[in-house]
């Protein structure tokens, strides 16, 4: 009975560790997927920067890029941290001629007004794991994200689209 016991009680424990492996697959799997976001929309917003005629949007658009760009690299050395691999992929916005940059914006705004409800569960998973720096850091970047979402939403509001 006691050898039934400590095969059980292995048994459970390995399934154990393949639950504990398969939720930290899956929070390395959040974190490449939000890294990859970042480097995406960084690079959209500096193309759109570029099509701007006037140098104050130009000026604040490449801020938020930037930020975007620090927010991927804060997700990059997370996953780093975490012993993940993260992508590195050469992303190109593709072009469509076919919008102007004020509705290109439009959809930017849109990618950002990610569900915050989605937010919160990433965050809630990491905080079940005990990764209070990785908390720290994701709280960090969704407040961030939401003054960004203000700054976009300005830039849309004060400029004129058909100038765009």
């Amino acid at each position: 009975m006691a050898s039934l016991f400590k095969k059980l009680s292995g048994s459970w424990k390995s399934s154990f560790g393949d639950l504990e492996a398969s939720k930290h697959k899956d929070l390395l799997e959040l974190l490449q997927e939000d890294y990859l976001k970042k480097q995406t929309q960084a690079q959209r917003l500096e193309k759109h920067a570029r099509e701007l005629r006037y140098a104050h949007h130009q000026k604040k658009l490449l801020e938020i890029a930037g930020t975007e760009k620090k927010h991927a690299v804060t997700l990059k050395n997370l996953i780093l941290k975490l012993g993940g691999t993260p992508t590195e992929v050469k992303i190109q916005a593709p072009a469509d001629e076919s919008k102007t940059t004020f509705q290109k914006l439009i959809e930017d705004l849109e990618a950002e007004n990610e569900d915050p409800r989605e937010v919160l569960k990433t965050i809630f998973e990491f905080e079940n794991k005990g990764f209070p720096e990785i908390i720290s850091e994701l709280e960090k970047i969704r407040r961030e994200d939401a003054r960004l979402r203000d700054e976009l939403l300005d830039i849309l509001q004060t400029a004129n689209p058909y100038s765009m």
